[in-house]
């Protein structure tokens, strides 16, 4: 059975005709929106499979630790303006001080994958692809 087609949903309306192509163009689209794009391979006998999104996105925590957190919301929140905080809101100012660190801490960041080379996650993604090519038969 062999894969014909990747469409990158949510994003691009085209198919791309490899995996590598899918992911560089999700890798250089500017929408940000890498984290809800779904990359779905079609196989020439009209099944098709859905890549999980944990091959090619990657999260991460905003802060390293508490007190990086706790030391970026007192700037935050001493930079306030009319009681209204500046820049990222990672957690609501009206909160008592340890919801916002609580808050803060659960924050991820969520991204394509790009501190790999492409060809590294297309050969997870590959290897996933062929574990489970049963469940497009």
């Amino acid at each position: 059975m062999t894969i014909f087609a990747f469409r990158v949903f949510d994003i691009f309306p085209q198919p791309f005709y490899t995996l590598p192509s899918a992911l560089e163009a999700l890798r250089s689209d500017s929408s940000g929106m890498e984290h809800t794009a779904q990359i779905v391979a079609y196989y020439t006998n009209g099944k098709q499979l859905i890549v999980p999104s944990e091959l090619y996105v990657y999260q991460k925590s905003r802060f390293k630790s508490t007190d990086e957190a706790s030391a970026w919301l007192k700037n935050r929140n001493e930079k306030a303006v009319n009681g209204r905080p500046l820049g990222i809101l990672v957690a609501n100012p009206n909160d008592t001080f340890e919801k916002q660190l609580d808050d803060a801490m659960s924050v991820k960041d969520v991204s394509l994958i790009d501190d790999k080379p492409v060809a590294s996650i297309v050969s997870n993604i590959e290897n996933w692809l062929a574990e489970h090519h049963y469940l497009a038969n």
